[in-house]
């Protein structure tokens, strides 16, 4: 998993991931994609950002356990395509429009 990555880019993703676990507990769950979401101010209707949060759980939930740890959002990123990690959204969500980052600060 690490390994398809450099370390500069792991650390770029770890530092995203803290911005993102609002509580410090080491896992990212739906209400701070919820949470995320308001921050970047998006004009998406408010059913659109539900479906968006839950495609994000579905792909990066691997263990089904209601929250994403580093490691599984290190594995969901690692397929995206390599981008600048200080844009406003996850590039895998075309919705989102393209901004070129994996997470938003």
């Amino acid at each position: 998993m690490a390994g398809k990555i450099s370390k500069d880019e792991l650390e770029e993703l770890r530092e995203a991931f803290e911005k993102v676990d609002l509580n410090g507990n080491g896992f990212v769950c739906d209400y701070e994609l919820q949470e995320l979401f308001k921050e970047a101010n998006l004009p998406m209707p408010g059913y659109k950002v539900r479906e968006i949060i839950q495609k994000l759980m579905t792909e990066g939930d691997k263990d089904k356990d209601g929250k994403i740890s580093f490691d599984e959002f290190v594995s969901v990123s690692i397929p995206r395509t390599r981008c600048n990690i200080n844009a406003h959204a996850w590039c895998s969500v075309p919705e989102l429009g393209h901004t070129g980052a994996r997470w938003c600060s």
